[in-house]
């Protein structure tokens, strides 16, 4: 099939998850054409690991904002609609796949328009989220246009009538099908880990010496849970004096993260490394003693399931994860690790303190890469993908 993917509100690449979809369709013979904005001045049209581009015309940062702005509050918007209208007509594809909730609306007059088949790929409980960062935002126009309970709405009006509904967890289709949107259309595919690009033995980057390094890989936000983790550290280093915490990546929460180790007088034992390049993710991770997703649990984080955890896991680290649902429930049945209670620090020091042991961290480090191996891994999803579109093949050739 001609597959045109919709990824509204970005510039590709990077975008990880949109990249393991399209080598999976590609693989299995589909064509792939993303349609996405242009943020960086990059061609209009190129063709990147075999996925066609195109990119809607340049906007000034103040322009998209409005129209970004424009579609959160109305729903809809004629600029981008027209623009992807042509495209559609040009490109005749076969189906449309849209990334996102916020343009599966757009999405579906569009292919309603054109007779096709639509696919909406949720990377997230989009109206929780959207709570979420209304709640820390500081910009009057994401006030305005940040709205849980239009999207909320929203969502049941425009999700039962998608041919089929992506999400990323079991917790996510639970909350999909309540919203009216029957079983038989909801597809689970995780944001796993591809075994077949992932080096075991890649070389870990130098860290300092540490009786215990415990490592997070990932954004910075208050959603992330990583006060939760300084908050522990002073007991944590009070059995095991050299234990480092190593943070790697960058975002909101940076400098408000620094100021609470300088608080709490730990600043000897955290580690800020930046956002590094996705290359060097893996050798970060490999590292690490213990590996860390402390998320806080929330409605958000309680439908989703970071990409992190299955790269921690892949390379046979043991985790240590917060009680969100689905961590706690991946976590709990593989015996990748620890769970403790979401934001309690006094949790956390004690599923750290039972990690000092070298034998356990090397079981559940196994256990770990096991299930990665045999059950949550990209070449499981990506196939519940590939069914996907190939029930959608064989409608449109029975049709």
């Amino acid at each position: 099939m001609k597959i045109l993917m919709l990824l509204i509100s970005y510039d590709f690449p990077p975008d990880i998850r949109v990249e393991k979809e399209a080598r999976a369709l590609l693989a299995a013979g589909h064509s792939i054409t993303l349609v996405c904005e242009n943020r960086k001045n990059r061609p209009a049209r190129e063709t990147w690991n075999g996925i066609q581009i195109i990119r809607l015309r340049p906007q000034p940062v103040w322009w998209r904002q409005l129209n970004t702005a424009a579609l959160f509050i109305t729903l809809r918007n004629p600029i981008w609609e027209g623009q992807i209208a042509h495209i559609v007509a040009a490109e005749q594809p076969d189906a449309i796949h849209v990334h996102d909730l916020p343009f599966v609306g757009p999405g579906l007059r569009l292919a309603r328009r054109f007779n096709l088949p639509l696919v909406a790929d949720l990377h997230e409980n989009f109206p929780a989220w959207l709570e979420f960062r209304r709640a820390i935002t500081t910009n009057p126009l994401e006030k305005l246009a940040f709205n849980p309970s239009r999207f909320a709405e929203y969502e049941r009006r425009v999700l039962p009538q998608c041919d089929k509904v992506i999400v990323v967890v079991e917790e996510a289709a639970e909350r999909v099908s309540r919203l009216g949107v029957p079983a038989g259309k909801i597809v689970v595919v995780g944001n796993t880990e591809d075994v077949e690009a992932v080096n075991p033995d890649v070389p870990p980057v130098d860290l300092p010496p540490s009786g215990l390094t415990l490592l997070y890989v990932g954004g910075l936000g208050p959603d992330r849970g990583l006060e939760t983790v300084i908050e522990a550290m002073p007991t944590i280093l009070s059995a095991v004096p050299s234990a480092r915490l190593v943070i790697v990546g960058d975002g909101i929460s940076r400098a408000s993260l620094e100021q609470l180790v300088a608080r709490t007088g730990v600043a000897h034992a955290v580690q800020f490394e930046g956002r590094q390049p996705f290359s060097m993710v893996h050798r970060y991770i490999q590292a690490g003693d213990v590996c860390l997703v402390p998320h806080v649990a929330s409605p958000e984080i309680n439908t989703t399931m970071p990409h992190k955890l299955f790269q921690y896991m892949a390379m046979s680290k043991p985790v240590i994860v917060s009680s969100a649902r689905p961590l706690a429930r991946v976590v709990g049945e593989t015996q990748a690790g620890m769970i403790f209670d979401s934001g309690s620090p006094d949790s956390f020091a004690q599923a750290a303190l039972k990690l000092t042991d070298w034998n356990l961290r090397q079981q559940l480090g196994q256990n770990g890469r096991q299930a990665v191996l045999t059950r949550y891994n990209w070449q499981v999803d990506g196939g519940r993908l590939v069914n996907l579109y190939q029930t959608l093949s064989r409608r449109k050739y029975n049709a």
